[in-house]
């Protein structure tokens, strides 16, 4: 198979080439490095089976033009990170809306036979029903929220991929990520919390905890995810929505005290309190029930596990 994947150069993105090419397919990859890394395609580029564009999604032609001659796309260029949702949400919504015209567009002259689009467990917004199953109904805080700038940017491109599938007749996987975790995560201030975490903890430093602590997630460990992604191209036919995630739910207080205690220099470390996001949702955790049915996915990787492969990633790095 010969296979676009945008935002290759992200977390997410990066590792999911790396399985592509061992898996021996073609890969070409898309991204402009506003989030993402040219380190991380470190081990890629030495493989003549990859072919990396520095290429923004929003530039129409170009996506087209990459777009020739490849059997399935991944799409997975967005702007991620919760802490930009609140400080540029029109770029968010702009970004992640006109890059998913333009990248279905693409598909359509190309004649893709599939895509696989990667959605976001934030479009429950506050979910209705913990574990969420894909069929629950999206809760939202009013407009004036612009907590749900990435949420409804990717909602909406849903809608559209369902489009596409319908107009095109092409397979279109709708996956819903939920909280990947691992090597070459983002871990700023606009990254996700295991990368924060670990950033602060190998620096000597508490991790920032915030409100009380008890909201949950779900993690997922990457190579279990971008597994589920590869799956996903070859198993779904038609449209289908399909939770990818962990059932395992944790509070981020016993997430930091994990993390700490697999930082042995740590370990007389308190986490150290932060004010919460407004509206941040309080519990999320995914029924992976229908990935298991038709994709046969099935994470592998325990939480303890992931983190001291996370942690030791880190802190080769710091």
């Amino acid at each position: 198979m010969r296979a676009l994947v945008t935002g290759s150069a992200g977390f997410v993105g990066s590792h999911l080439v790396d399985l592509l090419l061992a898996d021996g397919h073609e890969v070409v990859g898309i991204d402009n490095l506003f989030r993402g890394s040219i380190a991380n395609h470190s081990d890629a580029l030495r493989s003549p089976r990859f072919c990396f564009n520095e290429c923004d999604v929003l530039d129409a032609p170009q996506v087209e033009r990459l777009a020739a001659g490849v059997e399935c796309v991944f799409h997975l260029a967005a702007i991620n990170g919760t802490k930009y949702f609140y400080e540029c949400p029109e770029l968010v919504m702009h970004t992640n809306v006109q890059g998913t015209e333009n990248v279905l567009r693409a598909a359509a002259v190309n004649h893709v036979k599939s895509v696989v689009f990667t959605s976001s467990s934030e479009v429950y917004g506050q979910p209705a029903v913990v574990p969420t199953p894909e069929d629950a109904p999206s809760v939202f805080e009013p407009s004036t929220s612009v907590r749900w700038s990435y949420a409804v940017s990717k909602l909406l491109d849903e809608h559209m991929c369902a489009a596409h599938s319908r107009q095109s007749g092409a397979n279109v996987a709708i996956l819903r990520l939920f909280n990947a975790y691992g090597p070459r995560q983002v871990s700023s201030s606009y990254g996700q919390v295991v990368g924060m975490f670990a950033e602060r903890l190998l620096r000597g430093k508490p991790p920032v905890v915030f409100g009380d602590g008890q909201q949950t997630r779900s993690f997922t460990y990457v190579e279990d995810m971008v597994r589920g992604i590869e799956l996903a191209s070859r198993r779904v036919s038609g449209c289908t929505v399909i939770n990818i995630g962990n059932s395992d739910e944790v509070t981020i207080t016993d997430l930091a005290l994990l993390m700490r205690s697999l930082v042995s220099e740590m370990g007389g470390v308190v986490p150290e309190p932060g004010q919460l996001y407004e509206h941040e949702p309080l519990r999320r955790c995914p029924d992976i029930s229908r990935a298991k049915k038709l994709l046969g996915y099935s994470p592998k990787v325990r939480l303890g596990e992931g983190l001291a492969m996370t942690l030791d990633w880190f802190r080769s790095r710091i």
